[in-house]
């Protein structure tokens, strides 16, 4: 880790409102992802995609994540910029939605285009996220045990949070709370509350220390 480690190639205080930023939109990163998981299997149907091209399909947004992360890794030009992250913040709420909309496109080849675009755009930005997050954490924390706890913590907040908004999406359809139809938009309307609510919280929580 020390190797890729460059403390004179950046601000202190800058690394550490990116730190601070890196650590909010993590968890939230999760989540969006543990919204997808159990929503693909019937969003995937749904769109009369076989069941023997289903799990290739929906990993494409994992697939899309590896090369984008050794990008990051081998290329160091990013070290310090505000762009990568927000570029990855766009790319999550863009690829997030058009995965979650693609179902509702009558059109079979452009619901499929959709979904494939949004899949990459959303595993692009996943890896994006998590490399500027870890590193941030090994810079600013100097390469401390709690940093990497609390970046694995934060990821296990986002990984319980996103299939609870699904189930409470799913309760209110069978409790009929909502018709049926309009599952989509709540299930998305929860999310961003979520997101709004998570993001603020980590970011309260998760302030990074001063600088000696």
């Amino acid at each position: 880790v020390e190797d890729h480690l460059e403390p004179d190639a950046t601000d202190a205080e800058a690394s550490r409102k990116l730190l601070a930023t890196a650590r909010t939109l993590l968890p939230v990163s999760y989540m969006l992802s543990g919204v997808l998981g159990p929503y693909f299997p019937v969003a995937l149907t749904r769109m009369g995609i076989d069941l023997f091209w289903q799990p290739i399909v929906a990993a494409i947004w994992l697939t899309a994540r590896i090369p984008t992360m050794l990008v990051f890794e081998r290329w160091h030009g990013w070290h310090g910029k505000a762009w990568p992250l927000a570029l990855g913040a766009v790319a999550l709420g863009l690829g997030f939605v058009g995965c979650i909309l693609s179902p509702l496109i009558s059109n079979p080849s452009i619901a499929i285009t959709t979904l494939t675009i949004s899949l990459a755009l959303f595993g692009a930005a996943m890896g994006t996220i998590y490399t500027a997050a870890i590193y941030y954490a090994m810079e600013v924390g100097k390469g401390e045990i709690d940093s990497g706890a609390i970046h694995e913590t934060l990821i296990g907040v986002g990984y319980a949070l996103g299939p609870a908004l699904g189930i409470a999406a799913s309760l209110a359809v069978r409790l009929k709370l909502i018709p049926d139809q309009a599952f989509t938009w709540a299930l998305i309307g929860a999310t961003v509350l979520a997101c709004v609510g998570l993001a603020t919280l980590i970011s309260a929580l998760t302030k990074p220390p001063k600088a000696p």
